[in-house]
């Protein structure tokens, strides 16, 4: 597949394009059918071990099978596995969500508020980290560190992105979509039910 721009190129356009209010792109298939990259981004911050993700190659879409409800899902994936139309998604490895986490409250909210930052920095610690994290930053006074999370999560998801369907074993193309608002606070509002990530990675 074609390598997917630096920041100079397409990747960076995007990016400032996400820090202005911007253009979601749609990314297609070489049959021209259009990827559900929400469902991709879905599935790489699912964080349930139980919970498997596969993209269609032919239609784009996102094929899901859980453990937990699906009486026959180790049939279901043996027999998705066996289909070469379907590729597993890559869930977000814990160490990388405790990065951005960390990277966020060093790089963000030092420099802003120093009583915010030495909470997250204590949220940080141990088991339970995620929504530690996310309880601090949503019960704070000023909502703009939640949303400024959000978008710093967001740039760091696209990128991961990317450089996924970079690795593909076929051409994804990139095209503009729509006009709209920060894609990143879309989908994630404070009530949003958030998976717990913390896995028992030590930290």
């Amino acid at each position: 597949r074609s390598r997917v721009p630096a920041p100079g190129g397409l990747f960076g356009l995007a990016l400032q394009l996400l820090n202005t209010g911007n253009v979601n792109s749609m990314f297609l298939l070489p049959n021209d059918k259009q990827i559900d990259d929400e469902q991709v981004r879905v599935a790489m911050e699912d964080s349930d071990q139980g919970h498997f993700y596969f993209l269609n190659v032919e239609t784009g879409e996102v094929d899901f099978v859980s453990e937990m409800t699906d009486d026959h899902a180790r049939e279901r994936l043996d027999q998705i596995e066996a289909n070469g139309r379907f590729i597993p998604i890559p869930k977000i490895p814990s160490p990388d969500r405790y990065q951005w986490m960390e990277g966020f409250n060093e790089q963000f909210v030092k420099r802003r508020d120093k009583p915010l930052y030495e909470k997250l920095a204590i949220a940080l610690n141990g088991k339970g980290a995620f929504h530690r994290f996310q309880d601090a930053l949503s019960g704070h006074e000023d909502g703009d560190f939640l949303f400024e999370w959000y978008h710093w999560r967001e740039e760091r998801l696209m990128q991961m992105l990317y450089d996924w369907f970079e690795g593909l074993p076929m051409k994804v193309r990139e095209e503009p979509d729509r006009w709209d608002g920060y894609p990143c606070c879309a989908s994630h509002g404070e009530d949003d039910p958030v998976s717990d990530p913390d896995d028992g990675t030590p930290f």
